[in-house]
Formats: structure tokens, sequence, C-alpha cells
């Protein structure tokens, strides 16, 4: 019961506004399991007891591993960014030289470094949609387990989710 509990309490806290839509059915019905354990089991219950911890136990650890491959998907793109915007060594270009560089020299390195960086832009954004992607088929293979309304690429929830880290890449 205190795994359920702490659980449960880490996934409210760390729930993101954004994010509850999308699992408003799972928290739903986690929380009227509780109110059956809370309100109807007691002392006497114990032939329910074991299958009321074993199925909220379920639900819970369920919508945590959701949650927490949202949120690891999310960071995974953040670290990404930095790793991009810390990757960036194109100025100076003539540094390990120690001088000023031809012009004809620095346009011919400006474009490998662009050609380079523009490679590695694409193959990120590229990253970053496999992992929206992990989060949509994540959140939808859990709701098809517990028969709940699975998302679409157009639902109102999942489109906020998209702008969400949308902003995140922006701001980057």
């Amino acid at each position: 019961p205190e795994l359920i509990v702490s659980t449960y309490n880490e996934t409210v806290t760390t729930l993101l506004e954004v994010e509850q839509p999308m699992i408003a059915q799972e928290l739903d019905k986690i929380n009227q399991e509780l109110e059956v354990g809370l309100k109807l089991l007691d002392w006497n219950s114990y032939d329910k007891i074991d299958e009321f911890i074993n199925s909220t136990m379920q639900s819970v650890t369920s919508l945590d591993s959701v949650l927490r491959t949202l949120k690891n998907n999310v960071k995974d793109i953040e670290d990404s960014l930095k790793k991009f915007r810390d990757d960036d060594k194109f100025l100076p270009l003539g540094a390990k030289e120690g001088k000023t560089l031809a012009p004809d020299e620095f346009l011919r390195r400006y474009g490998e470094n662009h050609k380079g960086r523009n490679a590695d832009l694409h193959t990120r954004g590229e990253e970053i949609h496999a992992k929206l992607q992990n989060s949509f088929e994540v959140l939808n293979e859990t709701k098809g387990t517990h028969e709940f309304e699975a998302l679409t690429q157009d639902s109102e929830a999942w489109v906020n989710y998209v702008i969400h880290v949308n902003s995140i890449v922006t701001e980057g």
C-alpha cells in the first residue's frame, strides 16, 4: 500500500497541466479504485484486499510508466537541443592556426560547417519526431489495455501537448 501511495503522489505532483487531459481517464479510474479501498474495504474484507491492492498497484504503476516515458522523451529532446547548441564550433574558424582566414578559405569552412550543422539539425528533428511518436504510442497502448478512448493526432489534448513540446524546441 505504501508503494501505491508514494507512486500515486509522485505521479500527481509531477503531472504537468498539459499532460493531465491526455491521462484523465486513467487518473479517474485510479481515483475510483482508491475510493473503493477507502470507503468500502475494512479489516473484514480480507478476501477483497489482495485484489484491491493488485488492481490498484497495476493501474498506478502503468500510469507512472506512461508519464515517465513522456517526461524522459522530453528530457531527451532537451538534452539533444543542448548538445546541438553546445556543439556549434563555427567561430572562430581560424583559431587553431592563430591567424585570420583568407575570404575564400573562410567561405569554404563556413560552407562545410553550415552543411554539417544542417544535416545534424535534420537528424535531431527526426529524433524529436520519433520521441513524440513514441509518447503518442505509449499513451494509446495503455488506453487500449484499459479500453479507454484513444488519442488521435488531432485531438485537443495531443495537439496541446505537441505545442508544449514545440515551445521547448523553439526556446531550446
